[in-house]
């Protein structure tokens, strides 16, 4: 397979701002994330979970990121997610697994093109001072 083929359809970053509700933490909490560039058509998800900052993570002042890997299934499930890295280890991993799996993606027909498996998503936590 084409490296940078690869590497295009593998990153996915997804695109909020504000997903900490106020009965979680402080609404000036933010999960501030954006593309660096638009990700392939068959990328696009639609049905996106934000994350919940962990309110222990936001009254201490913790931001991070984690990186998140799954497979994305012909009827545009995510399945098989797994934490690849993170930054603090193990503060935001589990928001994060539960709220990838809940995305949807356009389901793929027969003779629509693969745009390759496994896909990882970034996710950075900032307290949006």
């Amino acid at each position: 397979m084409n490296v940078s083929r690869s590497l295009l359809c593998s990153i996915v970053l997804l695109t909020m701002a504000g997903c900490a509700s106020s009965t979680d933490v402080d609404s000036n909490v933010v999960v501030d994330q954006a593309p660096s560039s638009p990700p392939p058509s068959c990328y696009q998800p639609i049905k996106r979970v934000p994350p919940t900052y962990p309110a222990t993570a936001a009254e201490a002042g913790i931001e991070g990121r984690v990186l998140l890997e799954g497979t994305l299934t012909r009827n545009g499930r995510i399945t098989d997610v797994r934490v690849v890295e993170s930054e603090p280890p193990g503060v935001f991993d589990e928001v994060s697994v539960r709220a990838f799996r809940q995305w949807e993606y356009p389901k793929r027909r027969p003779g629509d093109p693969d745009c390759g498996n496994p896909i990882q998503m970034a996710i950075p936590y900032s307290l949006g001072r």
